[in-house]
């Protein structure tokens, strides 16, 4: 039987057996216009019982048939483990709502840090956007959920190219985990070990783990290394150059921080003062950390200007994790080139106050954001932790800021 709607198109009623009908309102207790619609929609019995009896476990696929989701998995204990911050970017209808509440709610009851983010359907219309992402990292996101949205939205979750530097020497009880964190980062592309030739396995162990390995015949130091570094890094299509250390100091995940700050300066320095994000027992004492306070400000007062008020404020000098735009290391490289080979102890231990001095002198907008400071694993090369030797380094280096 055939019926036609006001277009004009036909509606076709589909043949059923009555005694399909029959047997089903009999053998299941249904409502003859039950028993019809099952009539013409199931042949098997199976699914007859499964329409009638619904299961979750019967109607979700296997989520471990999605590409990654162990990697996801171990990404999401790996937050919860460490307490950072979860970012969920929810929708604004009645499937995005529920899913993202139930989310909140979960998280809520493992007394999980989250963030959440509803977009404005008029302004920011329907899935992830760029400024909504920037939103959630800005205030501490390190991992964001998309509930109902997010797979086709590929322009916000487009990740930055980022080469990662890593001196070394001998760390070989460090290297492996550390150069793991940060392959493990969505936007790292590139992970170069700088080693200074190690009499230990750091640089075979780094090479396993898909490191790319400079290995330097004569150990020049920190400093050195970090040019070294800059260098290669500059042949490479990367457009974010990240800072970082060995020892097991500094945390990969706080690069997703540091990055997004990028679009509106030229270098991101970490700042090690937040007492609540410092491990306790870590190298950095109060002795260097007032010193790294004090020297900041000494940088601030020699480039005091109504150009550089409200531009540059340094609290943590000596902090080795940095990343900073391609654009930027362009304009200093060639200072720094110069400068290492003439002015900088070869020892390297003035690198990092001396690229933040740089950045200033090549007029770099430069900011500082808190991130973790977790107890140095392994003995340091540096010995800084000693006050007698921090109280020289911080004298020399006063000097060369004085002088340069």
């Amino acid at each position: 039987m055939n019926f036609s709607s006001i277009t004009g198109k036909n509606w076709i009623f589909k043949k059923f057996e009555n005694s399909d009908v029959k047997m089903y309102s009999e053998n299941y207790n249904l409502k003859e216009i039950i028993a019809r619609l099952i009539a013409i929609r199931k042949n098997n019995i199976d699914d007859i019982n499964l329409f009638l009896n619904p299961k979750i476990k019967n109607n979700l696929p296997n989520p471990f048939e999605l590409k990654d989701m162990n990697k996801a998995i171990e990404r999401v204990y790996e937050c919860i483990k460490k307490r950072e911050t979860i970012g969920i970017f929810g929708d604004y209808d009645v499937d995005g709502a529920s899913s993202a509440a139930l989310l909140v709610k979960y998280f809520l009851s493992i007394s999980q840090s989250i963030e959440t983010y509803v977009p404005d359907r008029k302004k920011e219309g329907y899935g992830p956007n760029v400024n909504a992402f920037n939103h959630l990292i800005s205030n501490g996101s390190n991992l964001i959920f998309t509930v109902d949205c997010g797979t086709l939205s590929y322009e916000p979750i487009k990740n930055p190219i980022t080469a990662v530097i890593i001196p070394t020497f001998n760390e070989e009880d460090n290297v492996e985990k550390v150069v793991k964190d940060y392959k493990m980062q969505p936007s790292v592309k590139y992970v170069y070990v700088i080693d200074n030739n190690s009499s230990d396995k750091t640089p075979d162990i780094a090479e396993k783990c898909g490191a790319i390995v400079i290995r330097k015949e004569i150990n020049k130091g920190y400093g050195d290394s970090c040019v070294v570094g800059f260098n290669e890094v500059l042949k490479t299509d990367a457009n974010i150059v990240a800072l970082t250390e060995c020892d097991g100091t500094f945390n990969a995940y706080d690069i997703t921080k540091m990055i997004p700050y990028l679009d509106n300066c030229d270098m991101v320095v970490g700042t090690r003062i937040i007492q609540v994000l410092t491990e306790k027992g870590n190298q950095n004492g109060m002795f260097n950390t007032w010193g790294n306070f004090f020297i900041g400000k000494l940088i601030q007062l020699k480039y005091f200007s109504l150009l550089h008020m409200g531009v540059t404020s340094f609290t943590d000098v000596g902090c080795g994790h940095k990343c900073i735009r391609r654009d930027g290391l362009e304009k200093m490289i060639e200072q720094i080139r110069n400068d290492y080979f003439n002015k900088i102890d070869k020892d390297g231990w003035m690198f990092n106050p001396y690229l933040n001095l740089c950045s200033v002198d090549n007029e770099l907008k430069t900011v500082e954001i808190p991130i973790t400071f977790n107890r140095r694993s392994g003995i340091s090369k540096s010995g800084a932790k000693k006050k007698s030797k921090g109280f020289k380094l911080g004298l020399r280096l006063m000097w060369f800021i004085l002088k340069s």
